[in-house]
């Protein structure tokens, strides 16, 4: 056992507890001989084995991504944030230079995953995205581990939850996007919070604050833990002795700790001149658009797409009912201890509260449910795990056996497989070995190009797709801008042209942007109205001041939204061509009659 274990001692018997096999026993031996503290020696125990249960989870996580990480571009919304965190890298600042209603810190985590990744260039966010999912899950892990005290069942959890998110949402689980780099935040939120409510470590609540004011400004539904973790707080104090002031303080530092990082998100940019644009974009431009569908309309388009996933994979069915059954009756049963009921009470409350947070956009895009994939997660195993334990008793380690075996039925289908799944519209489940199959067969035909073609284009396009750039390069040089009308950010990143006007996408003004057609075919507002004439007079502006030879139109139709853009445009260009990609190429008058090129007179809009 080496020199300086001696028999009987602390170290010895630590090493009996928890050396087992020939690498562990040798690693054991090498820090006991190097006369580590014996702090730091369990420090070490503890992260050896605590990483050892995380391995599986880690492991999926790099399996599901390593396909994807060539790509240059994986995500549509992707497109926006990189063209905003380039914008960012040239110094200009969001919101005032270029358009966007999401909140700041995306935008300059990619400028700095874009400025330490040297050669990587966009590929380096996926990177950093790769690193965001492994730290939700040792988060995850930490949590589930927190609230159960059995670390197979918190691996589980851990194993779980990448399994769970690319079966539900497919490639949009690992795609950039910013709900991904909100939950990690979410996520110690919720760890800082929980330890803060089952210890007297009071001072963690203003922690748990601070992580939801980043959370919010990666994207504003995590600002659902906010209440959440206030009531329970405050039942957690009430339910102890009805101690008033915890639960003030406890409220107070929560709230404290989401404002203090939105003030000084504020002060950035009022004293950088952007304070009006960021609160109008950030905060009252959404207000609009989420108006658009009622709050009990939101929720019911979750609930539906719920029970499609239940119909659609019976399996899941079972062990999220059987997960919420258990949650539910370790609530209410008397017979079960008050550490139990209340950590299961805020399992639920926290899987309700990321369920309003993902059904808060109403209309409900693949990537939203990463929001509501953890809480899930730990629903579908802790609950099924603890009762399966306790009905066991003395059996206990085989209570995570049905839940294990459910992780690899669904490793074998999302790893193995090769049917793809449809599940709604153009929502689409590709196992990975499909994936792969479908990358190798046509990077054999575009060869490494292939990686710079965004991934959700159909690569029958790609042809197309080669000519519009071509095109483009052909009529703007080397360092003039072009304008894309409507939303197809990645043709900016495709050419290498920075956008003519502050509008990376321009469906806010013509109104087809998420539910804002709603608002433009009833009667517009009086404040819809001012803010669509603001929001023309400022693209006419740009469009003026910046003169792009090219303008690109993915929206190829006129309502009286877009008029002004429609005249605006017949009267200093002409079409080139119409692509079969419903992209139409527009060049300057003066730009075709300098190169001696004719335009396309016969098409028309519509």
């Amino acid at each position: 056992m080496g020199p300086h274990l001696k028999s009987g001692s602390y170290y010895s018997q630590i090493f009996c507890w928890h050396a087992r096999g020939n690498f562990v026993k040798c690693s054991f031996y090498v820090i006991t001989t190097l006369r580590i503290p014996q702090k730091i020696m369990l420090n070490l125990i503890c992260l050896l084995k605590n990483g050892a249960y995380l391995l599986p989870a880690i492991a999926i996580w790099i399996a599901l991504y390593i396909p994807y990480l060539p790509f240059y571009i994986l995500h549509i919304d992707t497109a926006v944030y990189l063209i905003g965190a380039k914008l960012v890298q040239g110094g200009y600042l969001p919101y005032l230079h270029f358009w966007d209603h999401k909140p700041p810190l995306v935008y300059y985590l990619y400028a700095a995953a874009m400025s330490m990744g040297g050669s990587l260039g966009t590929r380096s966010v996926n990177v950093l995205t790769l690193l965001f999912l492994i730290a939700s899950t040792v988060l995850l892990y930490l949590l589930a581990l927190k609230m159960t005290r059995r670390p197979l069942c918190a691996m589980m959890c851990s194993a779980l939850y990448p399994l769970l998110s690319f079966l539900l949402v497919s490639a949009d689980a690992i795609n950039p996007n910013t709900e991904i780099y909100m939950e990690t935040f979410s996520l110690a939120a919720l760890l800082a919070g929980y330890i803060a409510l089952f210890s007297n470590r009071i001072r963690l609540f203003a922690v748990a604050g601070v992580c939801i004011g980043l959370a919010t400004a990666c994207k504003q539904p995590s600002g659902v833990l906010l209440p959440f973790l206030c009531a329970m707080a405050v039942v957690q104090s009430w339910a102890d002795g009805r101690k008033y002031r915890r639960m003030i303080t406890a409220v107070v530092l929560l709230v404290a700790g989401t404002a203090v990082v939105w003030v000084l998100i504020g002060l950035y940019f009022y004293l950088r001149g952007g304070f009006r644009e960021f609160m109008f974009q950030c905060f009252q431009f959404n207000m609009i658009y989420s108006s658009t569908m009622g709050a009990s309309i939101q929720f019911l388009n979750f609930l539906e797409m719920l029970i499609f996933f239940c119909k659609r994979f019976p399996l899941f069915c079972v062990f999220y009912c059987a997960g919420l059954v258990s949650t539910i009756a370790a609530i209410v049963v008397p017979s079960v201890s008050f550490h139990r009921r209340l950590t299961y009470l805020f399992l639920l409350f926290w899987h309700c509260a990321d369920a309003v947070g993902t059904s808060a956009g109403g209309i409900l895009f693949p990537h939203y449910y990463m929001q509501w994939m953890p809480s899930l997660a730990v629903v579908m195993c802790l609950p099924v795990a603890e009762l399966i334990g306790d009905l066991l008793k003395s059996r206990r380690r085989l209570a995570c056996v049905p839940v294990g075996a459910y992780c690899i039925y669904l490793a074998g289908l999302i790893f193995i497989s090769m049917e793809p799944i449809y599940i709604e519209q153009t929502w689409w489940f590709y196992p990975l070995r499909e994936r792969i199959s479908m990358i190798s067969q046509w990077k054999s035909v575009f060869g490494s190009d292939y990686y710079r073609i965004p991934l959700f284009f159909r690569t029958k396009y790609t042809p197309e797709l080669n000519g519009i750039i071509s095109d483009v390069r052909k009529f703007a040089r080397k360092d003039e801008p072009i304008q894309v009308w409507g939303f197809m950010p990645d043709l900016y990143l495709l050419a290498g042209k920075k956008p003519a006007s502050r509008f990376i996408y321009t469906t806010p003004i013509s109104g087809d942007f998420v539910g804002l057609s709603n608002l433009y075919r009833r009667k517009p507002t009086p404040e819809l109205k001012d803010i669509h004439a603001r929001h023309r007079d400022q693209l006419i502006s740009d469009l003026q001041a910046s003169a792009p030879p090219v303008i690109l139109a993915t929206e190829n139709y006129i309502t009286p939204q877009t008029e002004f853009f429609w005249e605006y445009l017949t009267a200093h260009y002409s079409l080139y061509r119409h692509a079969s990609m419903q992209i139409s190429i527009y060049v300057r008058n003066d730009r075709i009659a300098e190169q001696g090129h004719t335009h396309d007179c016969s098409l028309h809009h519509h």
